[in-house]
């Protein structure tokens, strides 16, 4: 085995240590090697090493404020009145279906123009091309028949139904004396069942004050319109005015 001390009689006998300029200036060459050993082990060591703790950092800050968004999102989720949810809920979509329920909507349409003084003629329908990712739509249009009086309290009454209806069209012609024939056109809408249910770090949807003032107003409406059976025949029957008891 290679001893130590053999290594060293080797060093001294090496022609780069009997060279005059090393000899020389050797007392240079060790502080400078020293630094430039240093500055290699900082290079390839230290920096790498201080770069990862402070992603690890960086990592465990974020696992915090997730532990914290989580923990508080549990806390809102248990917090929740799920009867009062799921009253909510069924509001909304009697106001905004995830289907088009034509036969609902036209029920509506016919009581409220059923003792409004004006008479069906025709009905309408027509899809809408107006479409988003959230909702769509559809026409109906009705041919109806009165005087204007009748006109203005059938539209008077739609402005009552639970269900979200829009007036887009009227057309009116004057016939004989009082008589009038129109063609009101309303657009209904309904929503599309959501193609995802959202991920785990998405926030709670928090319902405004304006949304329970929405939800409230359709409750009103939900259990002062009259509910009963209308035939499209002439004109709707049954108990219509809305406007009493």
């Amino acid at each position: 085995m290679i001893g130590f001390k053999s290594i060293k009689n080797s060093l001294n006998d090496s022609s780069l240590v009997k060279n005059q300029y090393v000899n020389k200036y050797k007392i240079f060459f060790i502080p400078l090697a020293t630094l430039s050993l240093g500055i290699l082990i900082t290079a390839l060591v230290t920096i790498p090493q201080l770069l990862k703790l402070f992603e690890t950092s960086k990592t465990i800050d974020e696992l915090n404020l997730k532990k914290a968004f989580y923990q508080q999102k549990d806390k809102e989720l248990k917090s929740i009145d799920q009867e009062l949810f799921r009253q909510q809920l069924d509001t909304a979509l009697i106001a905004l279906p995830v289907e088009k329920d034509i036969p609902g909507v036209m029920g509506e349409l016919l009581v409220s123009l059923g003792g409004s003084g004006m008479h069906l003629d025709g009905i309408t329908f027509s899809a809408s091309p107006l479409e988003s990712e959230q909702t769509q739509e559809y026409a109906i249009t009705l041919d109806v028949s009165g005087d204007e009086v009748g006109l203005r309290n059938f539209l008077e009454r739609v402005t009552v139904t639970p269900r979200l209806i829009k007036l887009t069209t009227i057309e009116v012609t004057k016939n004989t004396g009082k008589s009038i024939s129109a063609s009101v056109t309303f657009a209904t809408f309904y929503q599309l069942l959501p193609k995802s249910i959202g991920s785990v770090d998405d926030k709670l949807p928090q319902i405004s004050q304006l949304d329970t003032q929405i939800l409230a107003d359709i409750r009103y409406k939900i259990a002062t319109f009259p509910k009963v059976t209308t035939t499209a025949s002439g004109s709707a029957v049954g108990k219509l005015d809305p406007f009493r008891p």
